[in-house]
């Protein structure tokens, strides 16, 4: 079976295997919701996760994306959708005969297979603020490809102030020292670990609207590094996980983002600082040599 029947929600009670099943996720992207769950079940009926997909339509004035019960053609040409991350295509294709591949991610409209639809979706409000909200997106949209300056402005509220800072990092990747390095200075409490926190937020796409990034397709990884204990930058435990991806999954593939530094999450859900500071260390710099 070459057209093989994409149930949403799901699958028709006379369902023939194999089929595939997309199941929708109560993610948020800014008021978008995307989301969905993608599984193959075999002839067997076994079940098999491929991973996350998020669909949006032209013009889309946020809410979810309303999808047919089942689909068996290409949907309508408003419709556009991407792989949240390269082990959704990589999981799909070891699922499937490469016919069958193919036309599953034509009848989703899937960008990365469709000709020209990249181009004409890219400037779209729900492509950029949900489907290649993600690092793990991005690196999708122009794999391989790599600007040469990376652009980052964005507002952030200090402490003690009443009104927001605007910020602009620009970072030259073929330019001698200091193009490829922003500094920072300024007296204890003026706001430099806030805003430094509020920059990898808008890298990641976890900072709120009003950030715009140019080249940032080329962004592979956020690493953070910390000797503060006063830090604010995202402790990986305290992130916001989608209910259809595990925790490790989701900061490794979607966000690509790694914190070394010196606060742990306390039992109760809080933050302190780690007593022991060059064992942790040891430890994730171990991990993230191998990442």
């Amino acid at each position: 079976m070459v057209n093989l029947p994409i149930y949403v929600g799901t699958a028709a009670t006379d369902a023939q295997f194999p089929h595939l099943l997309l199941t929708r996720s109560t993610w948020d992207d800014y008021g978008y919701q995307t989301s969905f769950k993608l599984y193959f079940f075999k002839e067997t009926g076994e079940k098999v996760s491929i991973g996350t997909i998020k669909i949006g339509k032209k013009n889309q004035k946020h809410g979810r994306t309303l999808l047919p019960q089942i689909i068996q053609k290409p949907l309508d040409q408003d419709y556009f959708s991407l792989g949240q991350t390269e082990d959704f295509y990589k999981n799909l294709k070891e699922c499937l005969m490469a016919e069958q591949y193919n036309s599953v991610l034509r009848n989703l409209r899937d960008v990365t297979v469709i000709n020209g639809l990249l181009d004409k979706v890219r400037e779209e409000q729900v492509f950029s603020s949900s489907l290649s909200r993600f690092l793990g997106a991005q690196a999708l949209v122009k794999p391989g490809l790599s600007e040469d300056t990376v652009e980052i402005s964005f507002s952030c509220s200090l402490h003690g102030s009443k009104l927001s800072t605007l910020c602009r990092l620009k970072f030259n990747q073929t330019s001698n020292i200091p193009g490829v390095l922003n500094a920072m200075v300024g007296k204890n409490g003026a706001g430099k670990t806030q805003l430094l926190a509020n920059f990898v937020a808008s890298v990641l796409g976890l900072a709120e609207r009003g950030v715009t990034i140019v080249g940032r397709e080329s962004i592979r990884k956020v690493i953070v590094i910390s000797y503060s204990i006063f830090d604010r930058f995202f402790l990986p435990d305290h992130i916001k996980v989608p209910g259809t991806s595990s925790r490790t999954e989701y900061l490794t593939k979607d966000l690509r983002y790694a914190y070394i530094g010196m606060r742990e999450a306390s039992k109760d859900g809080g933050l302190e600082p780690r007593l022991q500071v060059q064992p942790p260390f040891r430890v994730d710099l171990h991990h993230l040599s191998g990442s």
